[in-house]
């Protein structure tokens, strides 16, 4: 694809489309086991295919599950060091 810029709207749509279906290979060819459960692609992808309001609970959910990480690591490391 080599934009030349004479019609903005339309190379843009297709730049997207180009992308968008590039996407949706690197999906498919995604290990199955590793894939999110809730959205079948990887983890760090899987807000590309949510609407707007998913998109914002996954990634709460996401938080959510880095901090509790991070406090059980922290606990670990308190307990370790008694």
């Amino acid at each position: 694809m080599h934009p030349t810029g004479e019609h903005p709207n339309e190379e843009t749509a297709a730049l997207r489309t180009a992308m968008q279906l590039m996407l949706d290979e690197v999906i498919e060819a995604y290990p199955e086991d590793e894939k999110a459960p809730d959205r079948g692609g990887p983890r760090p992808l899987r807000w590309l295919r949510a609407d707007p309001e998913r998109a914002a609970e996954l990634d709460a959910a996401e938080l959510r599950e880095r901090a509790a990480k991070r406090a059980a690591k922290a606990a670990e490391k308190r307990a370790t060091e008694k």
